[in-house]
């Protein structure tokens, strides 16, 4: 995260989003688990600080909320994602860490045609 965060404070568009960081949860084993990828959330509460506090030290915007959209789900959403830990890019929280739901990876290219497709 350190590296993401250093890469978006270097970009001539970061006055333009906000980042929002949240833990991840595996759904398939009923939450997160200590030999999982993920953070539980008192371990991840340590982490959230450190992160926000580098982010706003680069000039990034940070929202601690998902911005409101009056939809359901931000799979649906226009220009919205969700990075995983290893990279991968899907559309919604309930499909992290499922290969079958990627969108892209955030050492490729991608366009704004496959963040708003139907995936």
């Amino acid at each position: 995260m350190n590296e993401y965060i250093e890469y978006m404070g270097r970009q001539l568009f970061k006055d333009k989003v906000s980042i929002y960081f949240s833990a991840t949860t595996e759904y398939s084993a009923g939450g997160c688990v200590s030999n999982s990828s993920c953070y539980a959330n008192k371990d991840f509460s340590k982490v959230i600080i450190k992160l926000y506090e580098c982010a706003l030290e680069k000039g990034l915007n940070i929202s601690y909320y998902p911005q409101y959209e009056p939809v359901a789900c931000a799979a649906i959403a226009a220009n919205s994602m969700v990075i995983q830990p290893d990279g991968g890019i899907q559309k919604c929280w309930n499909t992290v860490g499922n290969k079958n739901y990627l969108i892209g990876h955030i050492s490729e290219n991608f366009s704004i045609e496959q963040l708003n497709s139907n995936k």
